[in-house]
């Protein structure tokens, strides 16, 4: 064909200025030129046979001989050696190579590929990483060669050398979707085979930095920091979560855990009070954060505060009748003050006449507090009793109340009469 009478031809042309020409040099500069026709396209294609590979091989040879420092010739013997699966060769070929580079970065390039040989072609993963780790101490800055290092660690289960690696790789990366892509490997391979918490918790915080959108970094980075314990760290992971979320509950319910962080992981009582305070502004009627402000209020003996807690503003979840009985309870067992439970128990009877605690308790205070009257006329005002048993109870009841009554008036008659006689 055409291709291959053109091929012929440059062979002759080739062959009859070798055998004139007597600088080496000279020819081994022809042999460059030629080596597009000749070589490259043929070995490529495959359709070079070993005949011919063995002498393309023999003129590279010579002119990576006399052409020394032009790196074509070596190029093009590594892609031969590698389209002929000849290992021993190619890793002869890059270590001389590597030892002829007197510039650390090009030395670091020739030896990245010497590691891609013995991990690839021979598997031979420890060689790889040895390799590997001259490339990266000859050229720190090449994260190509911090990847494959950590990745030769990887594959021989050296998890702390893997991740010191890839730490090193996101530190020098300016590509920002690689930098963050290690950072969560590290994460990754120091929970899972370090069980090393600190290293995780290190990569995870540089990520959610880097990526303020990640919330699911910051997420891990909570999880993580709460577990073990570190306190500082889950306090900052908290409040950059509550800055980023949208949703009112999921805010609310960090805002509750940065407030117990805050109250007794770092013992500041005053701003755990004000994250308590933002949950329930978030989230009205929160049980957490109520429950935790009224612990709070009791305990510095904030009563004021404490009964505010019982507004159905502050508390619209909860029966309008059961937040004024909680207040008239709270009056009662923990401030002493008789009049405000009464108030707050005759709220919660005339806003839910059914809620029989109510009855109950503001039947009791009375008593307590010796308003008969008003007893009997709270026994009265309840509706009929179902059963021939009960209702004998409830007039049994009237009764006493009554004969209460009637002994009290009598005994204030008795005192009255005899103040009388003594003025006379």
């Amino acid at each position: 064909t055409g291709g291959e009478g053109s091929a012929l031809e440059v062979d002759r042309i080739l062959q009859h200025a070798v055998d004139t020409m007597d600088d080496p040099r000279e020819i081994a500069v022809l042999l460059k030129h030629a080596w597009s026709h000749r070589g490259t396209r043929r070995v490529v294609e495959g359709e070079t046979t070993p005949a011919a590979l063995d002498a393309l091989e023999e003129d590279l040879r010579f002119c990576m001989l006399h052409l020394p420092e032009d790196n074509w010739p070596r190029e093009e013997l590594e892609r031969l050696y590698k389209t002929r699966g000849d290992v021993p060769k190619l890793v002869a070929l890059l270590e001389e190579w590597s030892r002829l580079q007197t510039n650390g970065k090009s030395r670091a390039v020739v030896l990245l590929r010497l590691g891609g040989v013995h991990e690839h072609m021979s598997s031979d993963l420890s060689r790889a990483s040895e390799v590997y780790a001259h490339a990266a101490a000859e050229d720190r800055d090449n994260t190509t060669c911090l990847r494959a290092l950590g990745r030769s660690y990887e594959a021989l289960r050296r998890w702390q050398s893997a991740a010191e690696s890839y730490l090193a790789q996101a530190r020098e990366s300016d590509d920002a979707h690689e930098r963050l892509v290690t950072l969560r490997r590290v994460a990754e391979l120091a929970q899972r085979e370090l069980a090393d918490p600190d290293i995780a918790i290190t990569a995870l915080r540089e990520v959610s930095r880097d990526a303020p959108e990640d919330l699911l970094s910051l997420y891990q980075l909570v999880a993580l920091s709460r577990l073990h314990r570190r306190t500082p760290v889950l306090r900052e992971s908290l409040e950059r979560l509550v800055e980023r979320v949208s949703d009112s509950a999921t805010k609310a319910t960090m805002l509750v855990e940065l407030g117990e962080v805050l109250e007794r992981g770092l013992n500041r009582r005053t701003d755990a009070k004000d994250a308590y305070a933002r949950a329930l502004k978030q989230a009205p009627g929160y049980t957490p954060a109520l429950q935790a402000l009224a612990r709070i209020y009791r305990e510095t003996g904030d009563f004021e505060s404490l009964l505010a807690l019982y507004d159905p503003v502050v508390d619209p979840v909860t029966d309008p009748a059961v937040l004024a009985l909680k207040a008239a309870r709270v009056c009662q067992e923990e401030f002493g003050d008789a009049g405000r439970a009464i108030m707050f128990a005759r709220q919660a009877y005339e806003t839910n006449p059914d809620l029989r605690p109510a009855v109950f308790i503001l039947d009791h205070i009375l008593r307590l507090e010796n308003r008969l009257p008003e007893v009997y006329d709270l026994l009265r005002a309840q509706p009929e009793a179902t059963t021939p048993a009960l209702d004998a109870h409830r007039h049994y009841e009237l009764g006493l109340v009554v004969e209460a009554i009637a002994r009290d008036a009598a005994s204030t008659g008795g005192r009255v009469s005899g103040k009388n006689a003594a003025l006379q």
